[in-house]
């Protein structure tokens, strides 16, 4: 699991707060019982996207880009974060394993968390971009999207089904809004896929690697429990 915003590169095993059973991508909603709480994801679309960078790890980057592109969408690449309250972390793994590890701090520390997940350590492909929200003692988890209706406009994250859209207000907090209409949604994502990209390559050097410092968690996960 990598994050943005720190500058420790030591390595951190973290306790799991329980088990999470692999989710049924049919179904419109899921509980998850083993996972910290009362969790519930919204239809599992998968927005599947390879997030090649010249064949540097997109795993770093991305986590650097996305909340500085909500928030600070015309500073430069590498401005100071400052008070934001979505964490961003890529994951290797499933969508249930993610779930299980973030559970609960999202629901402790009442902040949302954005998953970029990844099926192993070596893929670049993207297998969705997963948004958990406490809600009312409760965590909402949907599959969402970056949207940019604008160039040099703040980034948006939009569900996969197309129901909600959410932005990074003045103080940094992540707030619903009203999703763009659907004329501008395909170009929109389009749009922000491209920006971030070039974001994600001006903080990758020509040796592939990342710029600046980060932090890297080791976390296990057991194996779901006996029924």
């Amino acid at each position: 699991m990598i994050g943005h915003g720190s500058r420790s590169n030591a390595q951190r095993k973290l306790p799991p707060e329980g088990g999470v059973s692999e989710l049924d991508p049919g179904k419109e909603k899921a509980s998850l019982p083993h996972a910290r709480g009362n969790v519930t994801l919204t239809r599992n679309y998968e927005t599947m996207r390879n997030l090649n960078l010249g064949g540097a790890c997109p795993r770093r980057p991305i986590t650097h880009a996305i909340a500085r592109a909500m928030l600070h969408p015309t500073a430069p690449v590498d401005v100071a974060l400052g008070d934001c309250d979505l964490g961003v972390f890529a994951v290797n793994g499933t969508y249930a394993e993610c779930i299980q590890v973030l559970s609960g701090v999202a629901i402790d520390k009442r902040r949302p968390w954005l998953a970029a997940t990844f099926a192993d350590e070596v893929s670049t492909q993207l297998r969705g971009l997963l948004l958990m929200r406490p809600f009312h003692g409760q965590l909402h988890v949907c599959l969402v999207e970056p949207c940019l209706t604008r160039v040099g406009k703040p980034m948006l994250l939009v569900s996969a089904d197309r129901m909600q859209a959410f932005e990074l207000d003045a103080a940094g907090r992540l707030v619903e809004r009203a999703v763009p209409s659907a004329g501008k949604l395909k170009k929109g994502i389009d749009r922000a896929w491209a920006d971030l990209t070039r974001r994600m390559l001006a903080v990758t050097t020509e040796a592939g690697e990342f710029r600046f410092g980060s932090w890297i968690a080791v976390v296990p996960v057991p194996e779901a429990r006996p029924r």
